[in-house]
């Protein structure tokens, strides 16, 4: 046997952030305003947001679709946050490639 040791690294940060809950969800958009927020990376997006508008506007009865856009790898805005949350009751996010 062996005398070598062993140092063992964990690569995890410990967290300071606060754990929140899920915002509360509508029985039914219909008649809501419902926004997505790209993050200028998902390249299809120009391809799919006018067919999300329209099946959300033609089958769930949506108010309007919005398209909010903030830079890729790094948060929204609070100007585009506020935006947000003054417009829309329904915030799509987190759209990924």
């Amino acid at each position: 046997m062996s005398d070598s040791k062993w140092l063992l690294l964990d690569p995890t940060a410990e967290s300071d952030s606060l754990s929140i809950g899920l915002a509360d969800r509508p029985g039914d958009i219909g008649g809501l305003t419902v926004g997505f927020v790209d993050n200028s990376s998902w390249w299809s997006w120009g391809a799919i947001f006018e067919p999300y508008r329209q099946l959300l506007e033609e089958r769930f009865g949506v108010r309007e679709v919005l398209h909010f856009k903030k830079a890729p790898n790094a948060p929204a805005s609070s100007e585009v946050m506020e935006e947000i949350a003054a417009k829309c009751q329904v915030a799509i996010v987190g759209l990924g490639n």
